[in-house]
């Protein structure tokens, strides 16, 4: 068998493995659980309404352009 298996270095490899099984783990819980702010695609919603508050577009524009963003997004997701 393996002349290590019950020394220090063992234990020192687990710790090692479980500690990349932790930072994995914490990486993807945090990719996963991100604000939908910083999500892709929500950029362009926020501009539209940061303009709109500034009033540089009218209402109407700022609808018709709305409409076109949940439609764009919603063909997205359908892929």
């Amino acid at each position: 068998m393996f002349m290590w298996a019950d020394t220090a270095w063992m234990w020192v490899a687990m710790l090692i493995f479980w500690s990349f099984v932790a930072v994995l783990a914490f990486y993807a819980v945090r990719a996963w659980a991100r604000p939908a702010s910083a999500r892709p695609g929500t950029g362009a919603a926020r501009l539209l309404d940061e303009r709109y508050a500034r009033g540089e577009i009218s209402v109407e524009e700022y609808r018709e352009r709305r409409h076109t963003l949940e439609q764009t997004a919603a063909r997205e997701r359908e892929r």
